[in-house]
């Protein structure tokens, strides 16, 4: 979760390469309880990017995958595999109505 909570504002920050939802090969669903990651009051936040090694794996969550609210702005949101594993197969869908 990134979040600006109490008045403040959560900006500038990044989030590559990762595994969200899964265990360390990627392969195995280990979701979070909610969003696998969640942007709230955020501003000037990268999750993933164009690079190949900016890529989140985020699959597996309860609800979505990727969530931005509460005013957030400029935030980019690009190159992730959703709902995949690492192998790009759509094996590990979240539970929420969104990827």
């Amino acid at each position: 979760m990134i979040s600006g909570d109490n008045g403040g504002t959560a900006s500038r920050n990044v989030v590559v390469g990762n595994l969200i939802g899964t265990d360390a090969s990627g392969t195995k669903a280990m979701g979070n309880g909610m969003d696998g990651v969640w942007v709230q009051r955020g501003a000037n936040n990268r999750i993933g990017g164009p690079g190949l090694s900016d890529t989140n794996i985020v699959s597996a969550n309860r609800l979505n995958g990727i969530t931005v609210s509460g005013n957030s702005t400029q935030n980019l949101i690009a190159g992730n595999h959703l709902g995949q594993t690492s192998k790009a197969c759509p094996l590990l869908r979240t539970g929420g109505p969104g990827w």
